[in-house]
């Protein structure tokens, strides 16, 4: 963004009280400029699945892209500048797609869902980014010799289990970015009134840029994780997409590792992808 101005202010309901502050609009109305600060930690495993069922989790226009893999990730996100400071963490579910669209095609892992403990992150990227963002709680990681393990819960249900164990750390000079155009997703909102139909639906995606994130460390590890079906009293909201991801078949952990990085991006390069 030219000379650190948005071309426009940027509002979300309650509108009436001015521009919101947010992760791409500071209380000044520029975006932040402090973003190298930031610090972030991914634990990630990856599971082969079964093709036909990841095909249900997709939405018009997607399609598989190689391996039915599915990537579970979680996430640490510390020293964030448009939270003065302050931090939220993320659990996700990534599948390898490419988006076939009326101008052309795009290649990358489609974020099907996103948990979040933050509801400030989840109401700007829904709404303005058009991430699937959803709540639970995501707790710190708890260390017992040697291996880590991650929890997500709603309301003290838990519904997610992830278990690592570091093996290796990588010579990160060796690492080589994947080929992928960026991260897919699918905005929906439904139009007020008319139940059933929708407002907006179309895919977006979150493209890759360079230098704004840099890869400090990187450990190989032995991981798994899975999700626990749940009833509709446990979780009475969640239910219907937990369930679907613990009904997916797992032939195998394909990958796990750690890694810590420093910076991000505000994702103002977020676009509609026609």
């Amino acid at each position: 963004m030219p000379d650190n101005v948005l071309k426009n202010p940027m509002y979300r309901m309650p509108v009436s009280f001015g521009p919101t502050p947010g992760p791409r609009q500071g209380p000044d109305g520029k975006p932040f400029a402090n973003l190298s600060e930031s610090r972030r930690r991914t634990i990630e495993v990856t599971f082969r699945s079964d093709a036909k069922q990841l095909e249900t989790l997709l939405p018009p226009g997607f399609i598989l892209d190689g391996e039915p893999l599915v990537t579970l990730e979680y996430q640490y996100l510390t020293n964030l500048a448009w939270l003065a400071g302050r931090g939220y963490n993320i659990l996700s579910v990534k599948i390898p797609t490419v988006f076939q669209g009326k101008t052309k095609n795009v290649r990358g892992p489609f974020l099907a869902v996103l948990w979040e403990n933050s509801p400030d992150a989840i109401l700007s990227g829904r709404e303005e980014l058009g991430f699937s963002k959803l709540y639970c709680e995501l707790p710190p990681v708890r260390r017992f010799k040697g291996q880590e393990h991650y929890v997500a819960s709603w309301q003290g249900h838990e519904f997610f289990h992830m278990n690592v164990k570091p093996i290796e750390e990588l010579d990160i000079s060796t690492l080589s970015a994947p080929k992928t155009d960026g991260v897919l997703h699918y905005k929906y909102m439904p139009r007020t009134g008319e139940w059933g139909t929708e407002e907006i639906a179309y895919a977006a995606i979150t493209p890759v840029t360079t230098g704004h994130v840099k890869v400090e460390k990187k450990w190989r590890c032995d991981g798994s994780a899975s999700f626990s079906k749940a009833s509709w009293e446990q979780l009475p909201t969640l239910h219907h997409i937990v369930n679907k991801l613990a009904d997916l078949k797992n032939f195998g952990v394909v990958s796990s590792t750690i890694t810590e990085t420093a910076g991000t991006t505000d994702l103002s390069e977020q676009e509609i992808v026609d």
